[in-house]
């Protein structure tokens, strides 16, 4: 769970909901001419509309993979006792047994990675968007696949040269 599901699901999930809003938010700013208009009024329009997104992307997905990890430990132990399947002192046992201390670093460091990831790409398919509404739906769908895709390439890259 802190190694691997706790950032790769909450990634997958973030890319689809998160990752997809965002792209559609710029990509209609984008085909309705709100960033042609701040560019005309001499905003820089990538500082003002991605910059803020990618920061934000990168400063909440590790709080969010702490929670989904803590969240994902409590409840493999509640369904492990509850259910009758492991005692909770079993559990408890074998978590410190297999617990390496590198584990939750690296745990962080794939959730800022994957932050990056998601907010640049789906900021990058939706500044970009052209084609109107159907513009908009592509960029979108664009997106969400191309993070999905992404984080399984950078969680391998990951996994290859830090453990």
């Amino acid at each position: 769970m802190i190694l691997e599901l706790g950032a790769v699901v909450t990634g997958f999930i973030l890319a689809g909901r998160v990752g997809a809003r965002i792209a559609a938010e710029l990509g209609t700013m984008r085909v309705t001419e709100q960033i042609d208009a701040l560019e005309a009024m001499g905003l820089n329009s990538i500082g003002y509309l991605i910059v803020p997104r990618v920061i934000a992307g990168v400063v909440m997905f590790p709080v969010l993979y702490v929670a989904a990890s803590f969240v994902g430990v409590t409840g493999g132990l509640l369904v492990g006792h509850l259910g009758g399947f492991v005692p909770a002192g079993e559990f408890v046992e074998g978590a410190r047994e297999f617990f390496q201390p590198f584990d939750p670093i690296f745990g962080l460091i794939k959730s800022f990675v994957f932050g990056f990831t998601i907010t640049s790409i789906s900021c990058y398919k939706g500044y970009y968007t052209a084609g109107g509404a159907e513009g908009v739906g592509r960029s979108t769908t664009q997106a969400a696949v191309a993070s999905c895709v992404f984080l399984l390439v950078a969680d391998l890259v990951l996994a290859a040269t830090l453990l």
